[in-house]
């Protein structure tokens, strides 16, 4: 299961999104919530997680999400307090200065170079997977 969390209203939280456009437009081999027709947000994480319970889940998101959702390396927590345990990217924040997001400038090649690196690591992991299977 693939959570790729973000929004399409501001460019520079647009990486969890193409993530997820990425991978299904690849077919991988994984349920992917997430994409430009269902964005997924950090209110909708509980009940993801709620429906897979006994599968491994890897998280993506751009990490402008304000410590909505905090990441560690075994899980999240939402600001709610919530801890859920899986893997997690976080892409990062994009561009700062002074300890400001800068939001409206972030380049769009950044946002899409980000989300191709990410996507395409998450395909090669499938890929070898199902090597492996093999």
């Amino acid at each position: 299961v693939v959570v790729c969390l973000g929004s399409d209203k501001v460019l520079s939280d647009m990486v969890g999104v193409l993530v997820a456009e990425n991978l299904k437009k690849n077919k991988v081999r994984a349920f992917v919530f997430g994409g430009f027709d269902r964005q997924i947000m950090a209110k909708d994480v509980e009940s993801i997680v709620k429906k897979f319970p006994q599968k491994n889940i890897l998280f993506v998101d751009s990490g402008m999400s304000k410590n909505q959702i905090v990441f560690d390396p075994n899980g999240i927590r939402l600001n709610c307090g919530k801890f859920f345990e899986g893997a997690s990217i976080t892409a990062g924040t994009i561009l700062k200065s002074n300890g400001k997001f800068l939001l409206a400038t972030t380049p769009a090649k950044t946002v899409f170079y980000m989300a191709k690196k990410i996507s395409d690591a998450i395909l090669e992991y499938f890929w070898f997977v199902e090597l492996l299977k093999k």
